[in-house]
């Protein structure tokens, strides 16, 4: 919350302003690991078309990496990654968020 004020012939009014920020809506489309190449394969896609999309291990919230805006609302994304982390979130910039279950191939 922020506090804005304003003066007029020797007044001066204050008042509290809450800023609350658009929100999107993201869907996970696919959440695939290739065991054998260590990859994770992520494509999303967001009502919001400025959004930034990254990619977390649900359970620990660790940052696996960004997706990239390619077309529209859509995005997408190839990661190295360990072991397959059974359950992504990709969260967005413009604050929404979706979780998906990560599927071994």
């Amino acid at each position: 919350m922020a506090t804005i004020s304003a003066t007029y012939g020797g007044v001066t009014r204050s008042a509290g302003l809450t800023v609350t920020p658009a929100m999107d809506t993201v869907a996970i489309q696919q959440a695939d690991y290739v065991t054998n190449q260590h990859a994770l394969r992520v494509a999303a896609t967001s009502t919001g078309s400025t959004a930034a999309l990254q990619v977390f291990v649900t359970s620990t919230g660790e940052l696996i990496g960004r997706l990239k805006h390619y077309d529209g609302n859509r995005y997408s994304g190839q990661f190295t990654w360990p072991v397959n982390p059974q359950n992504i979130t990709v969260r967005s910039s413009l604050c929404g968020s979706a979780t998906k279950a990560v599927t071994s191939k």
